[in-house]
């Protein structure tokens, strides 16, 4: 990426914009022809030439162009590149992109800030980097939808308000996606530097994704009472360590049929600090790489449930002093 940024004054920054082609626009019918006519448009359309955009009405909203913002000024306030406050809002990027580049020193931008409640958010590819603080979307909103999301994020995707959705997306988001309470994941691609989603509320579902680490952890389950199935956890040979695939310290969680491939040395497929959690079904395997798998299942606290886990580890089932209820099936190998 290249590091140039024009700026307005009095403005908090203006940003070069890269050039995109215009959507063709719909045939008009012969009735609609004259201006007296001519129906109203169903959509508002966002315009970042000032370097920001602020979406207070509810409705339609859309982007008609790619917009690059370059070199982010370090002596600017705190940056939010469309910043949502209105509820019942739909924003269709219709596959256009916005990419924000800068240095280990830009100060915070986030590239959709979700005030409002209700908001959905299609068809986008957003890429920040490199500021510590940079994220794609951050949301505080109630209802907050992520459909088709590509790009790169920086810092955390966060959605703080309950019953978001993330769905059809593939993405890195480098410091994880955090949920808060009912929201879900589903059929999604995430891939990460240190640990991908964060699960932090209760009743919240991942279903059918690919989850995608680099080091570290690939998911952290802190709330209770969430559903986490059908995923899979790639674990790349070059990878230095994966210290936990899934790391689950909430309880009465359920975790079932998911697939942990490690290519790298893992030190513990699930790690279980939580009580009343069930462990269902799970696979860990190795896929080649450096390393083994030290162990498959730890657990750390008394009263969970497992059954019918295949763990290819050195230690496949680690109990320790703990109690807990083995429904069988469980092989290690």
């Amino acid at each position: 990426m290249k590091f140039v940024v024009p700026y307005a004054i009095g403005m908090l920054v203006i940003f070069g914009a890269a050039s995109a082609q215009q959507p063709t626009p719909a045939q008009q019918s012969p009735a609609a022809s004259s201006a007296s006519m001519k129906p109203t448009k169903p959509y508002r359309v966002v315009d970042l030439r000032r370097g920001s955009f602020v979406i207070d009405t509810p409705g339609n909203w859309v982007l008609n162009r790619s917009w690059t913002f370059e070199d982010v000024l370090n002596d600017i306030p705190p940056l939010n590149i469309i910043d949502v406050v209105a509820d019942n809002v739909v924003l269709d990027f219709r596959g256009f992109e916005i990419e924000v580049s800068g240095t280990p020193d830009t100060p915070p931008v986030t590239v959709i800030r979700v005030q409002g409640n209700s908001f959905t958010l299609r068809n986008a590819v957003i890429s920040i980097c490199c500021g510590e603080q940079g994220s794609a979307l951050r949301s505080t909103g109630f209802y907050t939808v992520i459909d088709g999301l590509r790009g790169y994020s920086f810092d955390s995707i966060t959605l703080d308000g309950a019953g978001a959705v993330i769905r059809d997306s593939a993405f890195h988001a480098r410091k994880s996606v955090v949920l808060s309470s009912r929201s879900t994941i589903e059929n999604s691609t995430i891939s990460c530097n240190i640990s991908c989603v964060g699960i932090t509320g209760d009743e919240n579902q991942l279903l059918n994704s690919r989850i995608q680490p680099a080091q570290f952890a690939g998911l952290g389950i802190s709330g209770n009472g969430n559903l986490i199935a059908g995923n899979i956890l790639e674990f790349p040979d070059s990878g230095p360590e994966l210290q936990e695939g899934f790391r689950i310290s909430g309880n009465s969680n359920i975790v079932r049929d998911n697939t942990v491939t490690a290519g790298g040395e893992t030190f513990v497929v699930i790690n279980v600090s939580g009580t009343a959690n069930v462990i269902d079904g799970n696979i860990g395997a190795k896929v080649g790489g450096p390393g083994p798998i030290f162990t498959g299942i730890r657990f750390e606290q008394n009263g969970n449930f497992y059954g019918d886990n295949r763990m290819q580890a050195l230690v496949p089932f680690n109990l320790g002093a703990t109690t807990q209820t083995d429904w069988g099936g469980n092989v290690g190998y």
